[in-house]
């Protein structure tokens, strides 16, 4: 009898071992199934890339250093200026293309947003005073001071004539204004119709305008500022970060606040037509101008103070995946979506270009915290956290 027990129960330990393993196996595949759904390269093309150690494919052809603390980094439209942001309320304007320092643009309260007139004329400041100032390039001089908005000054965005601009403010105004850049006057102001907005895009065309922030869906508005419809999810209603309209204004592309993600809408049907859900919170974002390639960063991670990579998450609109996960300092990618350059924290600067990576070694002698590509895709900016930005050539025929 105690045999038999005995017997019995060794056939019932080897089943359920047997069980066990075939349960662990189907969690394992189903696992794998999820992660390629998450991470799908399908789209990725196949990648050369040349190790160069201090040969450097990228002419690097001015550097100099900044003061301050800088907060952001970008080129004009043509490509011929580099606005530098900084922490103590100042935007240095230096020139691109000889290394000389134009202007040192003072205000006195924080910028939260800036942008560029289309004819790299005038640039344009955000401010947590209520304010938005405009500035002359060519003389550096402070052209006006914009008022009236009740909040900081969250969101601003220029018409393609350069001679409207649309301004949005932050918690407690949430109103888009337009005013006449030439006059320095309001033409319009819609009252609150947004919890607060973060984001402002002008359809290709210039008939439409979408603004978004806070859970209020995507406000769509015509060019004078009457209100035609939201595009708003009831069900899943996301803090809007960011909105694109795609090339032909047919769709747009929506990337949350939160830990939401990316969508994608049919403006015409007011549909989603696909979503992806964000692996971490509150992403930094870089994009291509019409959404077609985003970049979402965990911006957790200190530009400069921490010693470790952030995660990088490349996304396409046109499949929903996020088609590549690379690790870095900073990543952006170029107007067009065909250039993308990422830093990394032992100082590597790598550059992708026409299917072929170059990685180029010992770019700074600091971390790089900040980068950006000119518009026509000639030129990139560099910034370091030990205070040096470097300019660097990045046509065809140095790579």
């Amino acid at each position: 009898m105690r045999k038999r027990l005995t017997n019995l129960y060794i056939k019932t330990t080897v089943v359920l071992g047997l069980v066990s393993a075939v349960i662990t196996i189907i969690v394992f595949l189903s696992g794998k199934s999820r992660a390629r759904d998450f991470l799908q390269n399908e789209s990725v093309p196949t990648i050369k890339q040349d190790s160069l150690g201090n040969q450097n494919p990228l002419v690097e052809t001015w550097k100099f250093s900044v003061n301050d603390k800088v907060e952001s980094i970008g080129f004009s439209p043509d490509g011929k200026v580099l606005a530098i942001v900084t922490d103590q309320n100042t935007i240095e304007i230096w020139d691109a293309m000889t290394g000389r320092k134009l202007h040192h643009l003072q205000s006195w309260s924080k910028i939260k947003c800036l942008k560029f007139s289309p004819n790299s004329q005038i640039i344009a400041s955000g401010h947590t005073d209520k304010k938005i100032r405009l500035w002359n390039l060519r003389t550096g001089e402070l052209a006006y001071i914009l008022e009236g908005h009740k909040s900081t000054v969250s969101a601003i965005a220029f018409s393609k004539d350069g001679n409207k601009l649309f301004s949005g403010g932050a918690t407690q105004d949430g109103s888009l204004k337009c005013w006449d850049v030439r006059a320095g006057q309001l033409v319009y102001s819609t009252g609150r119709i947004s919890e607060y907005i973060k984001s402002i895009a002008l359809s290709n065309d210039e008939e439409t305008i979408a603004c978004g922030g806070g859970y209020n869906g995507i406000n769509l508005l015509d060019i004078n500022g009457n209100h035609l419809e939201v595009l708003y999810d009831v069900k899943d209603s996301w803090p809007i970060k960011h909105i694109l309209f795609s090339d032909n204004d047919s769709s747009l592309v929506e990337i949350s606040d939160m830990k939401d993600g990316v969508r994608k809408w049919d403006v015409r049907q007011k549909k989603i037509l696909f979503e992806k859900r964000c692996p971490f919170y509150d992403p930094e974002i870089s994009s291509d101008a019409t959404g077609n390639l985003v970049i979402l960063k965990d911006q957790n991670l200190n530009h400069c103070t921490d010693s470790k990579n952030a995660d990088f998450w490349f996304w396409r609109s046109e499949t929903n995946y996020f088609v590549e996960k690379m690790k870095g300092t900073e990543a952006v990618v170029s107007s067009n979506g065909q250039i993308i350059l990422v830093s990394s924290i032992n100082k590597e600067l790598v550059i992708r270009k026409s299917n072929r990576s170059f990685v180029i070694q010992n770019a700074h002698q600091g971390i790089i915290g900040y980068l950006a590509i000119s518009n026509d895709n000639e030129l990139a900016a560099s910034y370091s956290c030990d205070g040096i930005v470097k300019i660097w050539s990045i046509t065809e025929s140095n790579l």
